[in-house]
């Protein structure tokens, strides 16, 4: 590892840190090329000093003949150097994992953790070969974080600023720092954002990669540029840090110069913790919403097992929504009609575990906003979260349990710590393309997917309803707080109306005396 574990003693004492490794601050001179690359056939000294981290470089003696198929995590097979530890998808079967247990009556579910995220991206075209930041572009970019964190104290809302490195490497040099020291003064969190850039320091520019360092390293992944795109965006967050005396806070990472196979080796070699958004939009691509769980992904560059689990993974993940209020980004919708829509499946999915007393989980739910862009998404913002503080954060359940809370990632990421050491070998999340949908309601995932959220629906006291716009047709999901409830639904729906179960059961309903239970159904009309 570049980054020595420093003593809890000396890091600051927030939650984040003090339930998760703590990093010193770098040199900013790059590593040795190629230590810890798993997978190039060379056993260096990074995986000769932690086993783990490669065996099919170092214990050759125990691969298969050259003639039988290649080694893969994920394949469905367990064989040569996979074990329970490094490949426990191949090799843990369902009987060694144990169950969540479910108790049938209503019981504590955790919070509903909602995270926001900051990406201090690269400004300028970035379809040219170099760009040099200018004082405009840091000023924007200082000023929209300004108005963000008073935006954040209106809502008790903390926040992660992940920095790619021309903003710190403008701040040291122009003794910019005083943002930095508020940041955490205010109990925001400070961390790294690698783009495909990197600095060349002879000509004072960042040189664009894309044709290398393509997202998940197809097709033409070059190790030793990842290297040093990491490097750069996280030498200059380091180096802020020890100007302002607040070490052992850069502890996240999100990457798009990344091939998963790879991640590992970044993650440990880099120090971090927790990686945020490093596969952004494989849950809504998969599922049609983003994973409501952090897990600890496996990194199998075969296509389906992005948000595959791999319980020895050494670093926790979080999946979460691109830039709220756009449409573009990612190639995912994330407007807020859409973060809405996916926010009350969650809603629904938490409600039903608190109802059937399932064992505790722990989960997250969150979006990315981006300074440099100026103002362009700030009402975007102020809409959703106020629609959120409204009805979800700090509110109570039925059942008198607080729905959804404001988070910084690394509580989130100790609080996931907690409840793995409380269920040893328990998956948090697994999902590989092909397999049935990993929560409960998947009738609601498939029949309001890219649906848009238009309003709640008032039906009196005790009833949930929620109106929802698909391909023009209007869908609405409603459910009962406690018991049986039979409604009059007439003024939206009239005669007879589709109904459709969280389990994709259709029936045909009476839309002037309509039957509500603690399930939530869908409700079309006729067609």
């Amino acid at each position: 590892m570049r980054k020595q574990v420093f003593s809890l003693l000396v890091c600051l004492p927030m939650l984040a840190c003090g339930l998760l490794a703590c990093k010193t601050t770098p040199t900013l001179t790059p590593p040795p090329q190629n230590q810890g690359l798993c997978g190039n056939g060379i056993c260096d000294e990074a995986e000769k000093a932690n086993p783990k981290l490669c065996p099919q470089d170092c214990d050759q003696a125990t691969l298969p003949p050259t003639s039988a198929p290649a080694v893969q995590c994920g394949d469905g097979r367990c064989e040569g150097t996979e074990d329970g530890q490094n490949c426990p998808q191949d090799c843990i079967s369902a009987a060694t994992t144990t169950p969540l247990p479910v108790s049938g009556m209503p019981d504590y579910e955790p919070p509903i953790n909602v995270f926001l995220i900051l990406h201090i991206d690269p400004i300028g075209d970035m379809g040219a070969k170099t760009f040099k930041p200018e004082e405009f572009m840091y000023t924007r970019t200082r000023d929209e974080i300004d108005w963000l964190m008073t935006e954040s104290a209106r809502h008790g809302l903390r926040f992660t600023s992940l920095y790619n490195g021309w903003y710190p490497k403008w701040s040291v040099e122009h003794n910019d720092l005083d943002q930095y020291s508020a940041l955490l003064a205010a109990g925001h969190d400070v961390g790294s954002h690698a783009h495909q850039i990197t600095y060349d320091p002879e000509q004072d520019l960042w040189v664009t990669q894309n044709d290398v360092l393509s997202i998940y390293g197809r097709p033409n992944y070059d190790p030793d540029l990842a290297r040093q795109s990491w490097n750069d965006a996280d030498q200059y967050v380091e180096a802020v840090l020890q100007a302002i005396g607040a070490t052992g806070q850069n502890q996240t990472m999100c990457s798009t110069a990344l091939s998963l196979p790879d991640e590992r080796n970044l993650m440990a070699e880099f120090g971090f913790t927790i990686a945020a958004g490093n596969r952004l939009e494989a849950g809504v691509s998969n599922l049609g919403h983003m994973i409501w769980n952090p897990w600890r992904a496996a990194n199998s560059e075969e296509p389906g097992y992005e948000i595959a689990e791999d319980l020895s993974a050494p670093y926790i993940s979080f999946n979460h929504g691109a830039q709220i209020g756009g449409a573009e980004a990612h190639g995912t919708d994330v407007t807020v009609p859409q973060l809405q829509r996916q926010f009350l499946m969650l809603y629904a999915e938490w409600l039903a575990r608190e109802r059937t007393g399932a064992e505790d989980h722990v989960w997250s739910f969150g979006f990315v906003y981006h300074p440099n862009m100026g103002d362009r998404y700030n009402d975007a913002l102020v809409e959703f979260l106020d629609w959120l503080d409204q009805s979800f954060i700090g509110k109570t359940s039925p059942y008198g349990h607080t729905i959804a809370r404001y988070a910084l990632v690394g509580e989130v990421a100790a609080e996931f710590l907690a409840w793995e050491a409380a269920h040893p070998g328990v998956s948090s999340f697994n999902y590989v393309s092909g397999d049935p949908y990993p929560y409960t309601y998947a009738a609601l995932a498939q029949k309001l997917a890219s649906a848009a959220y238009e309003e709640q629906i008032d039906l009196g006291e005790g009833v949930n309803c929620y109106r929802f716009t698909k391909d023009n047709q209007t869908i609405f999901m409603c459910w009962s707080d406690q018991g049986e409830r039979t409604i009059d639904f007439s003024n939206q729906l009239s005669g007879q109306v589709q109904a459709t179960s969280g389990s994709g059961q259709q029936s045909s309903l009476e839309a002037a005396a309509l039957p509500l239970t603690e399930e939530p159904i869908l409700m079309e009309a006729m067609p």
